[in-house]
């Protein structure tokens, strides 16, 4: 409202509001000790996500690993770093790293158990059948009407 040209200033009483930080718990005395159990349990699903298990399977870095078993240590890998980025996001009181791993753990453990039902349920076939050229019926010697390639 304007009145003779200036403008009318109405005191309107103002209140307090409080603003609740649901992401920092700063005032736990247990806060710290609770962060480092869940970087230590994700440090030890990176270990075993990375290495396998006792019998050299599911591990991401195993030679004797297949498709299925290193997809599975992907996931175990995937979840220990979320939980190493948890912990540390809760000692290091950073937001941005909390979002960021909840986020990028979230998705990574969403695809690996996706892509591992999916090979569950097909036994893994039509993975291998579009990598791999279906066997020759050919006999060796025959060239079913090709000429051989010379060779040296």
């Amino acid at each position: 409202m304007i009145t003779a040209g200036r403008p009318v200033v109405r005191a309107v009483p103002r209140r307090e509001v409080t603003i609740m930080d649901v992401v920092s718990l700063s005032d736990a005395p247990w806060q710290h000790d609770l962060a480092g159990i869940i970087v230590l349990l994700g440090l030890a699903l990176l270990w075993r996500g990375l290495r396998g298990g006792p019998s050299g399977d599911r591990g991401l870095l195993r030679r004797r690993a297949r498709t299925l078993g290193r997809v599975e240590g992907w996931r175990l890998t995937a979840l220990g770093l979320t939980l190493v980025g948890l912990g540390a996001a809760s000692i290091w009181e950073a937001r941005w790293l909390l979002f960021l791993s909840l986020g990028f753990g979230f998705v990574e453990v969403l695809e690996a158990s996706a892509i591992i039902a999916a090979w569950r349920w097909d036994g893994g076939r039509a993975a291998t059948s579009a990598r791999r050229a279906p066997p020759s019926r050919m006999r060796p010697g025959q060239t079913g009407g090709r000429s051989r390639p010379v060779v040296g």
